[in-house]
């Protein structure tokens, strides 16, 4: 078959004799593709046509990654949102991308009536549509709260009058499968359009990666499916490559370990913030452990500290997995360079993946020599579509469009990429760019420091860097010193640190990155 669709991928690499785990029941994989035929024959029944938007306001679950492949089979477009996105956004969002249908939680909405003046219909999803034996009271207790509502109908429901309807495939290539949240590249949060095109040309640039048979072997997928890096690799990649799932519908980092052990899990894609969390769980340990193979990091900054901790603990366990630093942004699909066991640098995000370009560029828009710091672009044949109502970020160097990520960066002589921070979190000082990064890069490897953010203030006129470090309360004096005799003689002048606060935790965004504005709003540091 011509893989044109995510639908098409998806029919020709799974492991059809699979099982997808949702709530710690296994469910067969041949029954979650039945159910989306069957998914997509309903939305047909209801009046969905390409192009259409179907909303889906869900967490990581079954019910969301079926919608998703039914979606991409009749070429109606996924709207993924957080599943905690308040209402009055929720409604914004839906406006925008002109949706027709919203899929959402029973225990999300505390009343549909917030969507009694919506005339597409509205799909009501339950934890308890796939979990077997507890299924006949939710099917009634479902049917009794849809009743008397001709828009609204229960998840099990609308499978049903699937049956007997048009079971053809009208999507391609070049349709918008999946909108979502991003924050842009400049920071001023958008709406991205991703192609079937683009998805699955991620899917073949990480087979370039793969060094062993994965079928039948388990993904666990920590990753929410409305962010990028989830659905694409968690997802999408290890389903079309034969493993089968286990999905978190939140993360948990015991019950992730516990996942891990339980169904001898091989592959996580994660961020640093999750893998922190997890290996500072007693239960990250034991000798079930060394099943995993490939373990990839994203997202955010990955520590040193949390890097070496993790190998560390998997070594003691017998196993030779290494947490790999990775690279990319949802307009590029989540991924568009990585380590990896063949080509592997210390400090590095890796190499681009097959079919990728990477370039460095001034502020002039010139290009950079190796080592030199400047703007990250990127060209790939997974690249989005552009956002909704508000055009793209590409540029066309060389005949070839590239993603301006926001990111600067360098490329080494190798060919790694390192990634030096947010273009928007530079600081220009007497004309001079200051990275707070590199600052944070330093004060993380100080023995004792766990995390930590440095933010800068304006003070009498002049800017000054203060340092948010989260460590061990026995070390918090040695830590000061060091940031003050060590870390600061090693920097230039202007990006020295002047103040050092010690807190438990650092602010973290719903994406779990590090919340700077948080930080900055919560005023100077005395």
């Amino acid at each position: 078959m011509k893989e044109n669709t995510c639908y098409d991928k998806l029919i020709n690499g799974v492991n059809e004799n699979g099982t997808i785990v949702f709530y710690g029941k296994k469910n067969p994989t041949r029954a979650f593709l039945r159910d989306v035929d069957l998914f997509a024959a309903a939305l047909k029944k209801r009046g969905f046509e390409k192009g259409d938007v179907l909303s889906v306001y869900l967490p990581t679950s079954l019910q969301a990654i079926v919608a998703f492949y039914a979606c991409s089979k009749i070429g109606v477009t996924a709207n993924i949102v957080h599943p905690l996105m308040p209402l009055a956004a929720l409604k914004e969002n839906m406006t925008a991308v002109g949706a027709k249908g919203l899929m959402y939680y029973d225990a999300t909405l505390s009343s549909r009536d917030v969507f009694k003046d919506f005339n597409g219909i509205l799909i009501e999803c339950s934890v308890a549509d796939y979990m077997g034996a507890l299924s006949p009271f939710y099917k009634i207790y479902g049917l009794y709260k849809c009743r008397g509502n001709a828009k609204n109908t229960s998840y099990r429901a609308f499978l049903k009058s699937g049956k007997n309807g048009d079971f053809s495939q009208y999507g391609g290539a070049e349709d918008i499968v999946v909108t979502m949240h991003s924050g842009g590249t400049d920071g001023t949060p958008k709406i991205l359009k991703i192609s079937n095109r683009a998805l699955n040309a991620l899917v073949d640039n990480l087979l370039f990666l793969k060094d062993h048979e994965t079928k039948g072997e388990y993904s666990l997928v920590i990753l929410p499916v409305f962010h990028a890096f989830g659905l694409g690799i968690s997802v999408h990649y290890a389903l079309t490559d034969g493993y089968n799932l286990c999905l978190a519908s939140r993360f948990n980092a015991r019950r992730a370990n516990e996942y891990i052990k339980r169904f001898n899990v091989t592959f996580v894609a994660g961020v640093p913030v999750m893998f922190k969390k997890m290996i500072a769980e007693k239960n990250f340990s034991g000798h079930r452990l060394k099943k995993l193979k490939q373990v990839w990091c994203g997202g955010d900054v990955l520590s040193e500290n949390t890097l070496k901790t993790f190998d560390e603990k998997v070594r003691n366990a017998g196993g030779t997995a290494r947490l790999m630093r990775g690279y990319g942004l949802s307009e590029v699909c989540g991924a568009c360079a990585a380590n990896s066991y063949a080509c592997y640098k210390d400090g590095s995000v890796g190499k681009p993946f097959e079919n990728t370009t990477i370039k460095i560029i001034g502020d002039d828009g010139q290009m950079l020599n190796n080592g030199e710091i400047g703007e990250i672009l990127v060209s790939t044949a997974a690249e989005f579509s552009g956002y909704v109502n508000d055009g793209d970020c590409k540029i066309i160097l060389d005949g070839k469009p590239f993603v301006k990520t926001g990111d600067l960066g360098y490329v080494d002589d190798d060919g790694y990429l390192f990634v030096s921070g947010r273009k928007k979190r530079t600081v220009k000082i007497n004309a001079i760019n200051v990275f707070p990064f590199e600052t944070e890069e330093k004060i993380r490897k100080l023995c004792g420091v766990k995390d930590c953010a440095v933010v800068d203030f304006e003070r009498n006129g002049k800017i000054e860097f203060s340092a948010y470090v989260v460590a061990e309360n026995e070390k918090r004096f040695a830590v000061e010193k060091e940031i003050f005799d060590v870390v600061n003689p090693s920097l230039i002048k202007y990006a020295r640190v002047k103040n050092v606060k010690f807190v438990e935790t650092l602010p973290l965004t719903k994406m779990g990155k590090i919340d700077f504005n948080a930080l900055k709003s919560d005023g100077e540091i005395k």
